[in-house]
């Protein structure tokens, strides 16, 4: 990578987290009481420019927009149209499910155990509809060790990676993205989260699972509790686009009599991942901004789990409050340092120096250290030669 390429990719924009004033109104317009959930409809619907097209993020949110705009019996000109986006995202989950079903089906015939995550086991368990929870993709989470053997079971049914497997991509990432023979994309996973990739941090998952049958095929997913641990710490991770799903998605969770949520679990698993005061700011967004109840025992064992080295540097950047003038390159050193740290702790001293170059050379998409240094020694010697004639 030229170093022009480097410093873009250090300094490129981060995203956000946290949900924009629109996107707000949105939600409380899903989720609110039906009096507080109508009027946020019309503040929204007052601003709303009707020629132009919905924003990706808001687009997400809208089947969900309709399906309660219905339930409250509201008359509008607009539903004709949000009743065009719920049937083009039942539309699509259905042509996504039947056509990353193949891709399910080779790696339960090769014998690997299979998870999925985020998208399809919200829409059949939880929200029990295809057009309320568009997705774009299907995540699959297989375990550490069977992660080779799956990309080879998925590429021998004609699923390709979106750039080459490495034997490093192992080590410094959490899944894959893949895309198949008719154009439909999955995520294989083996890690179940981005920041969590030390030798234990999968297990609390893999312990608490459920069946799931996905087009006839026999898999699992997450139990409720480790589901919403999952949705909430997936969900706060500054993104390009405001990952704004994991709040509903979330809500969902909560709201559904058949859904137990075992807080102490919780918390427990929260605290033993280093998520604690990440989820803890989620659940406090839940009450203070859609009135979700949450047990006060709950957030009271959040508060009190210390917070890791690396926690407090992802929350100076992803906090509410944080400073919005700083530049977009220290937030992404801020989340690099915060990664390594997580990466680091389970191993010795040594291990950690070793890993150190490795890591900051795959995280900035360097291709190799030499090739930096011949590119500094080689400005170098151009200054020199200018200076001196």
């Amino acid at each position: 990578m030229s170093e022009t390429g480097f410093l873009r990719r250090l300094s490129r924009d981060l995203g956000a987290v946290w949900p924009s004033q629109e996107q707000n109104l949105i939600l409380q317009a899903i989720f609110a009481p039906p009096q507080p959930a109508l009027a946020a409809f019309a503040t929204w619907r007052a601003a709303l420019e009707i020629e132009q097209p919905f924003d990706h993020a808001v687009m997400r949110l809208l089947p969900l927009l309709y399906l309660r705009m219905q339930a409250l019996g509201l008359e509008d000109p607009l539903m004709a149209r949000l009743k065009g986006v719920y049937r083009r995202a039942w539309s699509d989950t259905h042509a996504l499910f039947y056509g990353t079903a193949p891709a399910l089906a080779a790696l339960h015939a090769a014998g690997i155990e299979t998870l999925l995550l985020k998208g399809a086991p919200m829409a059949l368990c939880h929200y029990r509809n295809h057009g309320a929870r568009p997705m774009a993709d299907l995540d699959i989470a297989v375990h550490l060790a069977d992660a080779q053997a799956a990309l080879q079971a998925l590429e021998g049914a004609g699923w390709q990676p979106d750039s080459p497997a490495r034997p490093e991509d192992l080590t410094f990432r959490h899944a894959l993205s893949l895309r198949g023979p008719e154009g439909h994309e999955l995520d294989l996973h083996w890690h179940m989260l981005f920041e969590s990739v030390g030798p234990l941090a999968d297990a609390p998952f893999w312990a608490n699972t459920q069946p799931l049958t996905f087009r006839d095929i026999p898999t699992l997913c997450l139990t409720p509790t480790l589901n919403l641990l999952h949705t909430l710490a997936h969900g706060l991770r500054p993104n390009a686009e405001t990952p704004v799903r994991w709040i509903a998605d979330a809500v969902t969770l909560l709201r559904d009599p058949t859904a137990t949520i075992d807080w102490p679990l919780f918390c427990h698993t929260a605290g033993a991942l280093g998520l604690n005061r990440r989820v803890l700011l989620a659940l406090e967004y839940l009450q203070q901004n859609l009135g979700q109840e949450i047990p006060a025992a709950a957030t009271q064992a959040l508060r009190a789990t210390r917070r890791t080295p690396a926690e407090a540097l992802e929350l100076a950047v992803i906090a509410p409050h944080k400073s919005r003038s700083r530049p977009a390159a220290f937030d992404r050193c801020l989340l690099l340092t915060a990664e390594f740290c997580r990466r680091a702790q389970p191993l010795p001293p040594l291990a950690v120096l070793a890993m150190f170059p490795a890591f900051v050379r795959y995280r900035l998409g360097i291709a190799s250290w030499r090739g930096v240094v011949r590119g500094c020694l080689r400005r170098a010697g151009q200054g020199l030669r200018q200076a001196f004639g």
